[in-house]
Parts: structure tokens; sequence; C-alpha cells
């Protein structure tokens, strides 16, 4: 069973206070760290991966065995998966081209009369060896019609009768290069993703090389149902990503959670961001009856995520109070309490420093990913928050990953990046976590 455990970095507010914290900087800040344990797997869940491998096949894959590469890869994810009913792969290059799809897809594409624009839209293998010799089909050639496969990937993720409750919903992107045929800005692919997200559909982004948009793939990662973003270095990376996908939906224990925090009168949630082990700005929040519904990614067996929200909160008289009630899914749930007190030995006290921590480095990793980009502005305010994380003699792991994240920024201003240099960088920005071995 998934739980959650809320830490507060003060325990002790000051009561009756005529000036309260508003910003992160200031002292008496409050931060509230919710940590999501997924729990071990269920036997016979009976949840269906509803996937698609979306392929780039154009020209620019045949060089350095990129698309050989990458049908390997594919192929391994099929052959890892016990059920391979709703998977399909699409390959796209100035086309698309369906060239798989397990049995569970056919009728309900059908029925919903999707796919017409795809060639070969009849390709059905209901069984894996055929799904792999179809896979070793795929050629290299022409464009890159990024946008127009990602509608058709989501088109054949609802093209199945599985309920919703029941699949993971997940498209796997893999490209070598900028969008050439087609929608181009980054804008466009936003509001794509978040399409994908209204539907509860993720987005997994693997970029190769030096010559494909970060900023594309970064987009529809953050903006489609809690998606990542990787960055990979070399075509053999291409394998541990599709391994490390594969694994993750076989350990999933959980799908399509939501965080739902509910504050009492008074108390506010500033800035929410995710902090392990994606990095992001948490935007997609819907407010309900005044709970925050948050929705975030599918618990994976041994995946601990991590969320941290700042909270602005009224001056009060003496006394203990509940701020908030935390839960996930209506499954589990863990009342917030502090005291409001006089003491200023205790409330000029900070309790636990990893909320605020896990809250200044998030934010961190994100305005660096801004400075990689030419942002200089924000150079100042990366220095000031991973610096004091590292003279705070917070957690070591936080200690880490502040300073990683500061001689990242650093660097960028003593030496000329390569374009595929940058990319790597604010790859290491955009999550704690690196490809399985």
């Amino acid at each position: 069973m998934p739980s959650i455990n809320c830490t507060l970095n003060r325990k002790f507010l000051q009561a009756e206070a005529e000036k309260l914290p508003t910003d992160a900087q200031r002292a008496g800040a409050l931060f509230l760290s919710i940590d999501v344990e997924p729990g071990k797997i269920e036997g016979g869940k009976g949840v269906v991966p509803n996937v698609v491998l979306l392929i780039d096949s154009s020209g620019s894959m045949m060089s350095e065995q990129k698309l050989e590469m990458a049908k390997e890869a594919a192929k391994q994810f099929v052959e890892g998966l016990d059920d391979v009913s709703n998977v399909s792969v699409i390959s796209f290059s100035e086309v698309c081209k369906l060239a798989c799809r397990g049995k569970g897809k056919k009728e309900g594409a059908e029925e919903k009369g999707l796919l017409d624009n795809l060639l070969d839209s009849e390709v059905v293998t209901p069984e894996k060896s055929e799904m792999l010799e179809c896979i070793d089909q795929i050629e290299a050639k022409g464009g890159t019609a990024l946008f127009t496969a990602l509608e058709n990937a989501m088109d054949e993720i609802l093209a199945t009768d599985v309920e919703p409750e029941k699949r993971i919903d997940r498209v796997i992107v893999l490209s070598d290069g900028q969008p050439t045929v087609g929608h181009n800005l980054v804008e466009d692919f936003r509001d794509i993703a978040e399409l994908y997200a209204a539907e509860n559909i993720s987005i997994t982004c693997g970029g190769i090389g030096g010559d494909y948009s970060e900023d594309i793939l970064i987009a529809l990662a953050e903006h489609s149902r809690k998606g990542k973003w990787r960055h990979l270095k070399m075509a053999s990376d291409i394998t541990e990503l599709f391994k490390s996908e594969a694994k993750r939906i076989k350990e999933t224990t959980m799908i399509k959670p939501d965080i739902i925090i509910n504050p009492i009168k008074g108390f506010e949630l500033g800035d929410i961001y995710q902090a392990e082990p994606e990095v992001s700005h948490v935007e997609d929040i819907r407010i309900i009856e005044g709970s925050y519904i948050i929705p975030i990614g599918d618990l994976v067996e041994g995946e601990e995520q991590t969320y941290v929200a700042q909270i602005f909160y009224p001056s009060r008289p003496e006394g203990s109070f509940r701020i908030a009630q935390v839960s996930i899914s209506d499954k589990h749930s863990q009342d917030v309490l502090v005291t409001y007190t006089t003491d200023p030995e205790k409330y000029s006290e900070e309790d636990d420093s990893s909320p605020r921590h896990h809250f200044l480095t998030a934010k961190a990793s994100l305005f660096g990913r801004d400075v990689i980009d030419g942002d200089s502005s924000k150079m100042d305010t990366v220095i000031k928050m991973t610096s004091e994380v590292i003279s705070d003699g917070a957690d070591q792991d936080l200690i880490n990953r502040a300073t990683q994240i500061k001689e990242t920024i650093m660097e960028k201003d003593t030496v000329i990046l390569t374009d595929e240099e940058k990319k790597a960088k604010k790859g290491t920005l955009s999550t704690t976590v690196i490809l399985e071995d």
C-alpha cells in the first residue's frame, strides 16, 4: 500500500506575529515536504501497459547506428513486458508509419476510426515474435514530423477498450533532430502535451546527440502527465532508457495517483516543486472546493517521490493547530500540525531544514537550466540558493546536489559549451537520477 510522510521545517511559529514571511529567503518561512512511498507490487493487479514507442526514423538516424540501436532497444522493450496486447510502435520521418500494434488495439482502433492517415494502419501483430519482425523493418529516410507523430500516438493510446484506471498510458519518444515537417515551435508542443495531460497520458522523451531541441522534449515531458526527459549521450543509452521504462512499467504499484492537500482556512500554498526523482515546477494543479489536487507520476516500487511546497500562514494566538490534511488518492492521509508560541527559543529555530533545502535545490535546478540557456540574470539567485544549502550543513545528498548545480552553472561562465554539452548539463539539472547500468 502506498503511503506518504509529511514534514514541516518548523514545528513552532511565532504567535501574534506582526510581520509574516512572504518569500523563501525570509526567516520564518514555512515549507512542507511530502515524501511518497510507493509500497510493494500487489499480486494479480492486472494493470495493462498501454504504450506507444514513437521512434524517429528520419535520415539522420542512420548515422552512428542510432536507428539500429533504437530497433534493438524497442525489441528488448517488447520482450521485457508480460503483456503487449496494447503496445504499439510508430516510426516517423516525413510521414508516420504504424510498424506494429498488439491485438488489444485492433478492435478499439477500428471502432473509433483512428489512425486513418497512417500508412499500413491495418498492421496487427498478436504475437511478440511478429512484433519483433515488424520493428526490424523500420527504415530511415526523410525529415522529422514529430508533431504529427504525437497526434497519432495519442490516437493510438486512446484506441483501447481497457478502462483508464486499469492501464498505464505512456508514450516513449526517441528523436535525434529538430522537427522539420509541420509544427516546430515549443509552444505548439507544450499545447499538445497539455492535451496528453488532460487524458492522463505521460510522455517519456529521449534525445540523442546535439541536434535535437531539448526545449521541445522538456515541454513534452513536463506538460504531459508527469513525464520525463533524458539526454542520451550515445546510441547505446537508447537501450538503457527503454530497459528502464520497461522495468518501471512492470514494477508500478499505483497508476495515475494524486496528492490531495486540504489546507485549513487562512493557510495558502505557494510554489510547489517536485524534487525527487524528476525536478519540475508543479503547475497542473486543480483547486476544487479548497482542495489542491496535484497529479503525480505513477508509483514505482523502490522509487520514492518528493514534493515540497512553501506555505503562507496567518497570524494566530498561542496553541496547536492542524494546518492541512494531505492524502494520496484518498487511500492514505496524514494531518500536518503546527504550534504557535510566544517563546522565541522555539519559534526562532528550524526543526528540520530538509523541506527548505529540497525547495531551494529544486528551484535552483530549474533556474540553472535557464542560466545554461544564456539567462545570466538568474546566476546570482542560483548561487545564493545553492550556497545557502551548502553552508547550512544540510543532508549530504542535498549538499552534493547543491554543489553539482552550483558547479554546473559556474562552469558555463568559464568555458564555451557545445550544443551537446549544454543538453547534457541541462539533463543533469532536470533529474536526480541517471539511467540504470
